[in-house]
């Protein structure tokens, strides 16, 4: 009976911890984890049952990257961001672009262009680039008169497709739902002239655990969370580098990432 009675105990205990790690914007780790459940409980139904989950949102997630849709249907709406310029994120990305003087940009990710469409008004030409077809469709007819461009593309691709390119790239709650941040990194380096800057926007740890946006497993979408000492690991030996926490929309902690190539 006792054995029966520690068996049970470490299969909530271990659950516990994989689901926290699904809930949270770690899915990637979750998926480690539990593929390595202790043999006592690794046949177990309920464990089964959600390792079957995770790699099912996880393939979903890699579909989602590489067409821009799942199941054939587009993840979201066209919906700009609420109140522009009380985003803090942007706040800065405005001051540091006006203090560097930075005239050319990507944003990786860049969803309805918003970014682009509100740094034209600094005479800033931002090239926007994302892996949803019909949200760039209208995001290019929204922005027509404007200095922002748009293109399908992966992030994976942007340094092969427009390698020395840009002055500076955006890469704003980018590197939470990449596969693999090392190589996204690298690639979107490539596309920035010497010199040039880059500014990242990522969720902080703190975010995640407060965070109830994802109830739904269909929802979630993170596949990292990000302590300092990964981003440090992340972004080591980078140029002028500075990593700083900053209170978001909805007073959201995320973190700040800059640096020049």
């Amino acid at each position: 009976m006792k054995l029966i009675s520690d068996k049970e105990e470490l299969k909530q205990k271990f659950l516990e911890v994989v689901n926290y790690l699904f809930e949270r914007g770690e899915m990637l780790k979750a998926f480690r984890v539990i593929n390595e459940a202790p043999s006592l409980i690794e046949e177990s139904k309920e464990v089964l049952e959600l390792q079957n989950a995770i790699r099912e949102r996880l393939t979903a997630l890699a579909h989602l990257q590489n067409e821009g849709n799942i199941n054939g249907k587009l993840y979201k709406g066209f919906v700009d961001p609420f109140d522009v310029e009380g985003i803090v994120k942007f706040q800065k990305l405005q001051q540091e672009v006006q203090r560097l003087g930075l005239k050319r940009l990507v944003d990786i990710g860049c969803y309805t262009g918003w970014i682009g469409r509100n740094l034209n008004l600094l005479n800033v030409a931002v090239h926007g680039i994302d892996v949803h077809p019909i949200v760039l469709f209208y995001a290019g007819i929204a922005s027509a008169g404007t200095l922002a461009t748009f293109e399908y593309l992966p992030a994976e691709k942007l340094g092969f497709s427009h390698p020395l390119t840009y002055d500076g790239a955006v890469v704003f709650d980018v590197l939470e739902h990449v596969f693999d941040p090392k190589i996204v990194i690298k690639i979107i380096e490539d596309s920035v002239k010497e010199d040039g800057w880059l500014f990242y926007n990522i969720p902080h740890p703190e975010a995640e655990h407060t965070s109830t946006r994802f109830a739904n497993p269909e929802e979630r979408e993170h596949l990292h969370s990000f302590s300092e000492t990964k981003l440090k690991e992340l972004f080591e030996g980078r140029k002028n580098l500075k990593i700083e926490i900053i209170d978001n929309e909805e007073g959201c902690k995320n973190w700040w990432v800059q640096y020049q190539i």
